[in-house]
């Protein structure tokens, strides 16, 4: 008698049977070691699978449908195998992220604060707060300073010196390593004044109202803001802050400054007038942390008639510091004037920046002829801002050019010529003697 052969509905194996067994009788395959059934006339069934499952080992046609519903179990078993591994791991990784969505929050905040990102100014979130109507623009990167490595030791001893933003970090709770920016809005016609202060890690409110140097109060809601009264100790100066989220604070002289105050952060710059979109947006690049830009369509009308271009121009230059009335050739110079801005750029050497614009092209020609006239031309060393006579030179000129409607001067310096030049102490010279004459 010629053997039998039956496929293993598991391996596909041909198992050679010295004759064809009873119906519903277990065959075992000698390669796989899995049990299935013999149905008769040639059918065969995995092991208490059930019809569903027949394997004809002879029926091409029902030999193909059964080696597929074979490898479907099989897949629908690992594919459940896996789906309930996934579901295991997605729950403790959400367990995770729960418990530790403090300390996480914590550490992406020490990570900013260790490691602050150098923006251009027009990429500050304070300005998102500033009045759109502000026409005079001051910042500064504190955080940006703070983290250098040749800026930090410097803007420590400044703060020996000048003890302002040490007094600020005792007066409102916020700790000096913890301010990413200041930026300040003005309003020259009003002297209405914004400051906006940006931390590195979120500040704790709680701190802030209870500093002793705000002697914070609740105000009245305004619209969808709390605002807070404050009163500086030992003063009678006094003002509004507000905390729109958990690492700003705006703060105002009046409470209804606010109403100029955008109540969301996004607003984008171009929302200030064209010619300080123009100063935020092209001239300060990145790697500027201290910069200053105002416009204002008649200079010689502002209160007191204080010309503050001619006070730049003669403070820096070779003439004496001038007297608040300006003289004629400085009214003539105020007339053409439209935007002013400096601002200290730190990258590979350190420069400072002065510009001006005119009224047009023809108003930039004669600013042009106006700061010629104050000596500044390339070679000249810009004087201290502080006015002493034995304070050292803020830096040397390299350059005055015009450009359309503005003229710009550019003068190189160091960090160290800085500090020595705005510090309040006199110069030691070397071989002995207090001050250098």
């Amino acid at each position: 008698m010629m053997p039998e052969t039956l496929s293993c509905p598991y391996c596909n194996s041909l198992v050679l049977l010295p004759r064809l067994p009873g119906p519903d009788q277990q065959i075992r395959c000698p390669r796989c070691q899995e049990a299935f059934l013999y149905l008769g006339e040639g059918r065969v069934a995995a092991g208490g699978a059930g019809s569903e499952a027949i394997t004809a080992a002879f029926d091409p046609s029902a030999r193909g449908s059964t080696q597929t519903l074979a490898g479907r179990i099989k897949n629908r078993r690992m594919a459940q195998i896996i789906l309930a591994v996934m579901a295991v791991m997605a729950g403790v990784a959400f367990l995770f992220a729960w418990y530790t969505t403090p300390e996480r929050r914590r550490n992406d905040h020490r990570a900013g604060a260790g490691r602050v990102v150098a923006l251009a100014p027009a990429q500050l979130h304070g300005l998102d707060y500033l009045p759109a109507d502000s026409n005079w623009i001051t910042g500064i990167h504190l955080g940006e300073l703070m983290d250098g490595p040749d800026t930090r030791p410097l803007v420590e001893q400044v703060l020996r010196e000048h003890r302002a933003l040490e007094d600020f970090e005792k007066r409102v709770g916020v700790p000096l390593d913890n301010i990413h920016h200041i930026v300040l809005g003005v309003r020259l016609s009003s002297l209405r004044i914004v400051a906006v202060v940006h931390t590195r890690e979120p500040y704790e409110l709680s701190d802030v109202k209870s500093a002793k140097g705000l002697n914070a109060k609740r105000g009245a809601p305004q619209g969808k803001r709390t605002l807070y009264r404050y009163t500086l100790m030992g003063t009678q100066l006094g003002g509004y802050f507000w905390p729109p989220d958990d690492r700003t604070l705006v703060f105002a002289l009046s409470d209804r400054d606010f109403e100029h105050v955008p109540e969301t952060a996004g607003s984008p710059v171009d929302r200030f007038g064209p010619s300080l979109q123009e100063v935020l947006s092209k001239k300060l690049a990145i790697g500027t942390p201290v910069w200053t830009a105002a416009y204002h369509e008649d200079w010689a009308s502002l209160p007191g008639q204080i010309s503050v271009f001619a006070q730049l121009a003669q403070r820096f230059g070779a003439g004496a510091i001038p007297a608040s009335e300006p003289s004629k050739e400085d009214k003539a110079a105020l007339a053409e004037l439209r935007t002013l801005a400096a601002w200290l750029h730190i990258e590979n050497d350190t420069t400072i920046h002065l510009a001006a614009q005119g009224r047009d092209d023809e108003g930039a020609k004669k600013l042009d002829a106006y700061l010629a006239a104050q000596g500044l031309e390339a070679g000249m060393l810009l004087k201290s801002p502080s006015g002493r006579d034995d304070a050292k030179p803020l830096g040397k000129v390299v350059s005055r050019q015009r450009d359309g409607d503005w003229v710009q001067a550019d003068a190189t310096t160091s960090l160290e010529d800085i500090v020595l030049s705005v510090s309040s102490r006199p110069r030691p010279v070397r071989g002995g003697g207090r001050t250098a004459q």
